[in-house]
């Protein structure tokens, strides 16, 4: 799918993409896809009065469920070498992800009216 003139894609999230935000010469336009629900919002930048950049402990949880796993995959591995390789291998690319993802953010968007959050930026690296 082609972008109408003067738009670029500026960033997708999700693994089918469930959120997308656009970016314009004057405005960003932010698609929000929800089950069977789409909702669609345009920030016009002379609007915009802040970018409000909250940090998150999502990255943190993450990497203690990684962990978690980890520790049961040597567990189940006490009897079976080729078992404890095998869920070494499905968890510890994971792990390593995560921990080098960096830290979460949410990034919301400030205007007279709103304070609307941009849910396909995660990281801070992406912002």
């Amino acid at each position: 799918m082609s972008l109408p003139d003067g738009l670029s894609k500026w960033r997708s999230g999700g693994l089918p993409s469930r959120s997308k935000i656009l970016l314009a010469e004057d405005h960003i336009f932010s698609i929000r896809r929800r089950a069977y629900h789409e909702s669609y919002r345009r920030f016009f930048f002379k609007d915009i009065q802040a970018f409000i950049v909250q940090d998150t402990p999502g990255r943190y949880f993450k990497v203690l469920g990684m962990v978690v796993l980890v520790i049961i995959a040597l567990l189940f591995g006490l009897n079976s070498i080729p078992t404890m390789v095998v869920m070494l291998a499905l968890t510890v690319p994971f792990l390593v992800y995560f921990i080098l993802a960096g830290p979460t953010a949410k990034l919301y968007i400030k205007t007279a009216v709103q304070l609307e959050s941009l849910p396909v930026l995660v990281t801070k690296k992406q912002i």
